[in-house]
């Protein structure tokens, strides 16, 4: 995700969450969010938060009425998140470039 640290504008703050949901299911939609923003706020500490979305993937053999079978730990995480851009401007930095935080970032 974006480095908080090195915001452009002082004061910024990210606050950030994440929720367990499908991600690749049709219905219903969870989409990653950024709530708030500080473009408008040009005066002292301003905060912001960005919310991801993770689904934990398990072994479609697992049988959870088995000992032998049964695996606590998940096989894969797929995650949505907002683009670093995304996050920078909503940190206050407008003309943040898509190429230089996320392609090349």
């Amino acid at each position: 995700m974006a480095d908080s640290e090195t915001f452009l504008r002082p004061g910024t703050t990210m606050i950030g969450s994440d929720q367990f949901h499908q991600t690749a299911g049709l219905f219903p939609f969870h989409h990653p969010l950024t709530n708030g923003s500080c473009f408008l706020n040009t005066t002292g500490p301003c905060s912001f938060e960005s919310i991801t979305i993770t689904e934990n993937r398990y072994n479609k053999e697992n049988d959870f009425t088995q000992d032998k079978t049964f695996q606590v730990a998940a096989t894969e995480m797929r995650v949505k998140f907002r683009s670093r851009q995304s996050l920078r401007i909503a940190s206050g930095e407008l003309d943040a470039s898509f190429q230089k935080y996320d392609e090349d970032g």
